[in-house]
């Protein structure tokens, strides 16, 4: 008993464990408007200059592109999974005759 009267069971805390979900891939796409630093935040993650970054009032990246890392999660290792995208809105990106 402890001191307070209540009955304690050690042994059924040593075999308690918490749940958790199965170490899977992680995947972050970023999203923005021109110029918001998607490609700089994306290199940031990654830990390294895996997306062209510049200064720019206008898009740099063209299309989606997508670049892996390793993400150490405690004892275990993860892939993380960046993608990087064009701006939203940005004009010069759209088919000729699109509004």
């Amino acid at each position: 008993m402890d001191g307070d009267g209540r009955i304690h069971d050690a042994d059924a805390d040593a075999d308690w464990v918490l749940p958790s979900a199965p170490h899977s891939d992680v995947t972050l796409a970023l999203v923005g408007k021109i110029g918001s630093g998607k490609s700089a935040t994306a290199n940031r993650i990654l830990g390294r200059e895996a997306f062209p970054s510049e200064f720019s009032y206008s898009g740099v990246t063209g299309t989606c592109q997508m670049r892996s890392g390793t993400l150490h999660d405690g004892c275990a290792a993860r892939t993380l999974n960046v993608i990087d995208t064009p701006g939203n809105h940005d004009r010069s990106k759209l088919k000729s005759g699109a509004n």
